[in-house]
């Protein structure tokens, strides 16, 4: 599921579907739900039984990020149910930086900004609706956008 207006950016990033989350009536008040054989949710907007719902009987959920509640939830709920997070550590660094190198992993950067603008960067991070990472370019030989 993505924010509104984000379901375009999330095709082109590699999604077969993407799901506004904040419309009722796509897929939970409708009784008649769609099922999805891979939810990946970021931040869990909703409840794990909504997710659970719109799960395809033999699908996978993953959950990055969200709520102490719903990650205790979704570690607990069984082995189609996951929590993912990554450790910052060296090797994995590395191999996230081998996958952008080939192609594989295409960053989903929705705004870069000078450091002269950091404030203006922090304020669309706390926004929660920014389209993709923020960056803060910080340069030796001055800032550029």
């Amino acid at each position: 599921s993505v924010g509104p207006g984000k379901a375009e950016r999330a095709r082109n990033l590699g999604a077969h579907e993407a799901v506004d989350y904040t419309d009722e009536a796509t897929h939970i008040g409708t009784g008649r739900v769609k099922q999805f054989d891979v939810i990946h949710a970021i931040n869990g907007y909703r409840g794990l039984n909504d997710y659970q719902r719109l799960l395809a009987p033999e699908g996978r959920f993953v959950m990055t990020g969200g709520s102490g509640p719903l990650m205790l939830q979704t570690m607990l709920a069984g082995r189609r149910f996951r929590f993912h997070t990554m450790k910052p550590d060296r090797a994995s660094l590395a191999s996230l930086l081998g996958l952008v190198a080939s192609g594989d992993l295409v960053p989903n950067i929705g705004a870069q900004y000078p450091l002269s603008r950091t404030v203006e960067a922090l304020a669309d991070l706390d926004s929660g609706h920014a389209p993709g990472k923020i960056i803060i370019n910080v340069s030796e030989k001055g800032e550029s956008e």
